[in-house]
């Protein structure tokens, strides 16, 4: 038997279960889970262009919709913030991912 045919007949065994999955399936699945490569992962600086470029978008658009006006000189400082910290949070996330890189969610489940 293939591990593809064990991990059917043991899912096809817990169907009839109500609740929790046996162990031998939970063990089954986390293990194939921990094989299975990244199909892609984000690059760190992804995510804070991405906000950076909504943040100056929404910044500029209240700067003309509403010219001169309290509104418009708040959302300068306050998209800087924004910006600031999605640079800060995807620095850190990078930083602890790469820390943390080889301990699974799944196992503190």
């Amino acid at each position: 038997m293939t591990d593809d045919e064990k991990l059917d007949g043991l899912l096809r065994m817990s169907l009839t279960e109500e609740e929790i999955p046996p162990p031998a399936v939970q063990a089954v699945l986390l293990e194939q889970i921990r094989r299975q490569p990244a199909k892609w992962e984000i690059s760190w600086w992804l995510p804070t262009v991405i906000g950076g470029l909504q943040t100056i978008t929404l910044v500029a658009g209240v700067n003309f919709i509403f010219p001169n006006s309290w509104l418009s000189l708040l959302s300068l400082p306050a998209g800087a913030c924004l910006i600031l910290c999605s640079v800060a949070l995807s620095a850190t996330a990078r930083l602890w991912t790469r820390k943390e890189r080889n301990i699974y969610v799944v196992d503190e489940l």
